[in-house]
């Protein structure tokens, strides 16, 4: 039966470039038949603005307005931007770099550059009040090599932005409400909030026990049609931000998979491998782009559920090189613990935390998951330092639960 995967990439500290180009893709908006616009579709209030600061262009093209935000989409084109030998992979507006008339709503924005031109970009703004135009100011550009080391480009860049005269029809917010459920697994759905307006449905919905979504939620009508929002942010290690078309009417909101991570002060499971041996056996150089397979005798120890699979190579940041490993399971961080996935022993005694993990959960023809896989990356000086037993301690994985979780929304008292 055919395999797909979905994939929770995760970088303690810096910003995750897949997670970036993919901000860019929330506003889902209303078409002129009064159905939700397609993703990919111009916002329908044409802007003509553009600015240069520092090698880079900012174009705004298109607008919408509502009582909730205020979306903008941005072309960027950059030259000239190369850094110690590298060249930009993907360009980020992130909050912060947002000032002057409005304050940015999500985390950032941003997307791979190709020819130097990014994909279009949309930022989600605080709302307008009144058709007087306003400033947009950027005042930085964070470009990202595909290594992942990063810099900024500061501007400013200055755009207006124009409201349509008859602004005050494109205002109002309805709240929306929904009691808890709890469903599959003893996973409990809880609205914190959630508001209808006419560019969106925004909700804010938190899970017991550390749980988190695996699955695009939907929100469906009661006549079966479906229509798949996007996750925009986590706040914090809380709640989750959603973001679905403005549908009107009664509304059900769907969610699928989840991942239930182990508690916190689970045991650690430990795995040993011998990198040193993998890679002599394979005429690895730690050169991008090598790999090979983990065979059974290069395993040392296994306590636990993570078994290693695979061994290749990649561009760290700095130059470093950068070898991932990948192991059965999920390594999913437990609800409330503080610090790091994991930790990686080094053969000579170094401890390196775990800052950069990936979990992929497959599933089968029918949308069901069947499997997972954890991908850590770890980045050294020089790939001398893994010729020896690595040792990897992880907290204990996550288990997946199948839905449906559904939460009806309505009109709040």
């Amino acid at each position: 039966m055919a395999r797909s995967a979905s994939w929770r990439w995760v970088i303690a500290g810096a910003a995750v470039l897949a997670a970036a180009a993919a901000a860019t893709a929330f506003a889902a908006l209303r078409g002129g038949d009064g159905e939700p616009r397609k993703l990919a579709d111009e916002f329908p209030y044409a802007q003509e603005a553009a600015a240069t600061a520092g090698g880079i262009t900012l174009r705004l093209t298109s607008a919408d307005f509502s009582g909730t935000a205020t979306l903008v989409r941005l072309e960027a084109e950059a030259s000239g931007l190369a850094e110690g030998g590298r060249a930009p992979a993907a360009l980020v507006i992130a909050r912060g770099g947002v000032r002057g008339d409005f304050a940015a709503l999500t985390a950032s924005a941003g997307g791979a550059l190709t020819g130097g031109k990014a994909a279009p970009l949309t930022l989600r703004l605080s709302p307008v009040t009144d058709a007087r135009e306003r400033v947009l100011e950027v005042a930085q550009v964070d470009l990202y090599a595909a290594d992942g080391t990063a810099w900024s480009v500061t501007g400013p860049w200055r755009l207006t932005v124009r409201p349509p005269g008859d602004i005050d029809r494109l205002l109002p917010v309805e709240p929306l409400e929904a009691a808890a459920v709890r469903g599959p697994a003893g996973v409990q759905v809880q609205v914190v909030s959630a508001a209808r307006s006419t560019t969106e449905v925004e909700v804010v919905v938190a899970f017991s026990g550390g749980a988190v979504p695996l699955d695009v939620p939907v929100l469906r009508r009661p006549d079966g049609t479906a229509f798949p929002g996007a996750a925009l942010e986590r706040l914090g290690d809380g709640p989750f931000r959603f973001i679905f078309p403005p549908v009107d009417g009664p509304v059900t909101l769907v969610f699928g998979h989840m991942a239930l991570p182990a508690p916190a002060g689970a045991p650690a499971h430990e795995t040993a491998v011998d990198l040193g041996a993998v890679i002599a056996a394979n005429g690895l150089a730690g050169r991008p782009g090598e790999s090979a397979v983990i065979g059974p005798a290069a395993v040392r120890a296994v306590r636990g559920a993570f078994v290693p699979l695979r061994l290749w190579f990649d561009l760290g940041p700095g130059g470093k090189t950068r070898a991932q490993l990948e192991l059965s399971g999920a390594a999913e961080p437990a609800p409330g613990e503080p610090g790091p996935v994991g930790w990686v022993a080094l053969p000579g005694g170094k401890l390196l935390p775990v800052n950069a993990w990936g979990v992929g959960y497959q599933r089968d023809g029918t949308g069901a998951v069947v499997g997972a896989v954890t991908t850590l990356a770890i980045d050294v000086d020089d790939v001398s330092e893994l010729m020896g037993t690595v040792a990897v301690s992880l907290g204990a994985p996550a288990e997946t639960a199948a839905g449906p979780w559904e939460v009806e929304l309505g009109p709040a008292d």
